[in-house]
């Protein structure tokens, strides 16, 4: 996977676990939606540390390895060329 479907599939994994996370705040008790929230949310950190691994912190607010400064690398990841709309569409 490149960098683009990576991000990709990232926004749709978050955009999922959050959505989830919705409706778990009204359906506590639905055993599968907590069980669906857990592994896309496992899938989508182990996604995002691969990412990470191979082009650098996707935020500031995550410990890294290495150098404390390696997020100002560009390309950023909210930049216009790594940026989806929620149409599906890259910019």
């Amino acid at each position: 996977m490149n960098r683009d479907e990576m991000l990709l599939k990232l926004t749709e994994m978050d955009f999922y676990t959050l959505d989830l996370n919705l409706y778990l705040n009204t359906h506590p008790n639905d055993r599968q939606a907590q069980s669906q929230f857990n592994a896309v949310a496992k899938e989508a950190n182990a996604l995002r540390q691969q990412y990470e691994n191979k082009y650098g912190p996707l935020c500031t607010r995550r410990p890294i390895d290495g150098s404390p400064w390696e997020w100002l690398k560009e390309p950023w990841p909210w930049n216009s060329k790594y940026s989806y709309r929620l149409t599906g569409g890259e910019q």
